[in-house]
């Protein structure tokens, strides 16, 4: 295996940020064609004029409003740099300059609170499950037991145990032997460096997850997060060495999808959501060929649009906007098509439905349930829909205090996170 180019991911960005500089014909087209850019302060602002401070900034330093609003207003999705002429990748540039901006403190005020804001997803899961259904482990124990795969579940996803739970049915369905890790202070750093400029604690997260998984000395590490997969594949080979195979959970369950068996037909109709990281990475593909090896299920693409998440890191107001429009777009969409369930690829999609599900005669589903379902496996409680149906934070804080006291944790320090995630109680 080739050793890494880079030294640290900041010297990698350094590369992009001068080949950009290079290369780049001011043509415009990668701010032309970026989706959330009618979203923002620069909806009316010619293309060519941003692209020329964005190189500007590049080559001297000289700070713009508009190169600060447009690299961290970024859903991530990559089609900036598909749209591309010169072959460039834009978004990697975009989020060199993140960097950048970052080293010179200029972030969005929400930047400033973002290991706060991680730190919900452990209070999440600790409303939902106690610490004896958790089937998965959130740190490295003492001499770990060397197993052929490592499944990495991520920062968000053991939030939604329901969601694991199914995963891992499917997993012991295969045969194979292996061992989940995730949520805890695991974390890929994607929230840290390319999703907000805070390279040193991407770098950081980055190092301490790779040296967690080698500690088992796996074969293989399969995520289960876009997110994760694309630091994974595109950023830590860079700077770091990496002595096992990468591969996304639906690629390695359709490769063994005869172990799986999937034999039970389900007569349904379904619309699967693409996330935006999903197109970038093109994990997508491997989801839509798994989800299609169901007996008797119609399944539909649905829209390319963008839920708000990875901008809800630097700009919440400009998020909650888009998860408005996000969800008015695909809901619409699923109710013309008369669905019975709608498939997010992305737990942040999902977030922005759950509050209006009443409002719907489809179902929500997440692939790993419904692959479980055509199995004919367990159907796990889906705590997100009980505690939306509360009538207030009070009656959340009843149905979880036994999950939450026996994590550790406090009613004040629930009561504190609570309102950020149900936010229709105000």
């Amino acid at each position: 295996m080739s050793r890494p180019e880079f030294t640290s991911l900041e010297r990698f960005y350094d590369k992009v940020a001068y080949q950009f500089i290079e290369k780049c014909t001011l043509c415009g087209d990668c701010v032309r064609c970026c989706p959330l850019i009618s979203q923002t302060p620069l909806k009316d602002e010619i293309p060519k004029e941003i692209i020329k401070k964005i190189i500007d900034f590049l080559k001297d330093g000289t700070y713009s409003t508009e190169v600060f609003l447009k690299v961290f207003s970024c859903a991530s999705c990559g089609k900036c740099s598909r749209s591309c002429p010169e072959g460039l990748d834009t978004l990697m540039a975009f989020e060199a300059i993140k960097l950048r901006l970052a080293k010179e403190g200029n972030i969005p005020e929400a930047v400033k609170y973002i290991k706060e804001s991680l730190g919900i997803w452990r209070i999440l899961s600790a409303i939902q499950i106690r610490p004896s259904e958790r089937r998965w482990l959130n740190e490295v124990p003492y001499r770990p037991e060397k197993v052929e795969n490592v499944v990495f579940l991520g920062c968000t996803l053991p939030a939604f145990p329901h969601t694991v739970f199914a995963l891992l049915d499917v997993f012991e369905r295969t045969g194979v032997e292996f061992i989940a890790l995730g949520g805890g202070e695991l974390c890929c750093g994607f929230p840290y460096g390319p999703a907000t400029g805070q390279v040193q604690e991407a770098e950081k997260k980055a190092r301490e997850l790779v040296a967690s998984v080698k500690a088992f000395s796996p074969k293989r590490v399969i995520l289960t997060c876009a997110g994760c997969y694309r630091m994974f594949t595109e950023l830590y080979p860079r700077f770091l060495d990496l002595d096992f195979e990468i591969q996304y959970y639906a690629q390695f369950l359709y490769e063994r999808i005869n172990n799986i068996r999937i034999s039970r037909p389900l007569d349904k109709k379904v619309i699967l959501h693409e996330s935006c990281m999903s197109q970038r990475t093109r994990v997508n593909e491997w989801e839509m060929k798994l989800v299609r090896k169901i007996p008797h299920l119609e399944v539909t693409k649905g829209r390319n649009i963008c839920c708000g998440g990875t901008p809800r890191l630097t700009f919440p107001q400009m998020a909650q906007k888009m998860a408005d429009i996000f969800r008015e777009t695909l809901t619409k969409e699923a109710m013309e098509a008369r669905v019975d369930y709608l498939v997010n690829i992305c737990q942040l999609c999902r977030m922005a439905i759950y509050p209006y599900m009443s409002e719907f005669s489809f179902f929500l589903k997440d692939l790993p349930t419904l692959i479980n379902e055509s199995m004919g496996g367990k159907e796990y409680q889906n705590k997100w829909e009980s505690y939306w149906k509360c009538k207030n934070i009070d009656e959340i804080i009843e149905k979880s205090r036994e999950n939450f006291e026996e994590n550790g944790l406090t009613e004040t320090e629930i009561r504190r996170v609570l309102p950020f995630i149900f936010t229709f109680y105000d």
